[in-house]
């Protein structure tokens, strides 16, 4: 009788616990798409400068990155940014989503050493992955996924 009260008293623990990471996740997701909002009109003036100054522009602004990556493996101009970590991107619910930045650069990046500073923390973003881009000259940025926590596939700002 004892084992079924603690494992029924565990299993409401560990539900209670992931429902109050998805509330703060909600919460999150709309504290940066506002802060995101006001940036994204913006966003052509970064064109043809160096990543740093945006960079510097998010941190101004509050916003904080969290991961970093090469957003695909088969291109060596692109990086994604996301705000939350892998960890919490798998902890939500279905039909959320997870908001980001996709930077293009003007010239290819060196791709197995990017890939190498990335794989380094597992994507959470640091001073080396900031030292390795942040003088890549910005093409273009579009945000993406900042349309509701449930609007996947919305299209890019």
């Amino acid at each position: 009788m004892k084992a079924n009260i603690l494992i029924i008293t565990a299993m409401l623990t560990i539900f209670s616990c992931k429902a109050q990471q998805n509330n703060n996740y909600s919460k999150s997701y709309s504290e940066n798409v506002t802060k995101l909002k006001k940036v994204i009109p913006n966003k052509v003036s970064f064109y043809g400068k160096p990543l740093y100054t945006f960079l510097q522009d998010l941190n101004d602004k509050n916003i904080t990155i969290r991961e970093g990556y090469n957003a695909d493996e088969w291109d060596n101009d692109k990086l994604r940014l996301y705000f939350i970590d892998w960890d919490s991107r798998n902890t939500l619910k279905d039909g959320e989503i997870a908001s980001s930045i996709l930077i293009t650069f003007d010239k290819p990046f060196e791709k197995d050493k990017a890939s190498s500073i990335v794989k380094e923390n597992r994507a959470k973003w640091n001073e080396n992955m900031v030292n390795f881009f942040k003088d890549m000259i910005i093409k273009e940025i579009a945000f993406e996924n900042v349309s509701g926590i449930n609007a996947l596939g919305s299209k890019p700002k």
